[in-house]
């Protein structure tokens, strides 16, 4: 989380599709997760691997991926991987719209609510996680306030 940007208003949409994903860590090498294979940690853990290959947009939806930034392309390309088929919609998406998701494919509006061709779910906060990426924006304004 601490290497991607979110557009505003959009943080609790991104949180709820990456949910543990959000604090992935990186992992360096083909060695380091067959280590993690061969000798599970005792908690829940999501690794990624650097690639630099970010799927493209997807017809005339809105890729929630293109509300997230990172200047750093491992992480670019892993959110391209976890994001892909979701799409932003504002409020509620109609059932015509849901109905015309591909299997695989999700709406997810501002509250974090998924929807897929066949059902919706629910977004409620993770105590431990709610508003880790709006919080990181408040800081960073507070940050560049007292620069100035």
């Amino acid at each position: 989380w601490q290497r991607m940007r979110v557009e505003p208003g959009w943080e609790a949409a991104v949180e709820s599709r990456l949910r543990d994903r959000i604090h992935a860590l990186e992992l360096t090498g083909a060695e380091a997760l067959q280590a993690l294979l061969s000798d599970p940690p005792p908690a829940k853990l999501t690794v990624f691997t650097a690639s630099n290959e970010v799927p493209h947009n997807v017809g005339n939806r809105r890729p929630l991926l293109s509300l997230v930034r990172s200047d750093d392309a491992a992480v670019r390309a892993v959110l391209g991987d976890w994001l892909a088929g979701c799409f932003a919609v504002e409020g509620t998406p109609s059932s015509a719209d849901a109905s015309a998701l591909a299997p695989g494919e999700w709406l997810i509006n501002r509250d974090g609510h998924q929807f897929s061709r066949n059902g919706v779910s629910f977004h409620a906060p993770d105590v431990s996680d709610s508003g880790i990426l709006a919080r990181q924006r408040e800081i960073e304004t507070l940050q560049q306030r007292v620069d100035t």
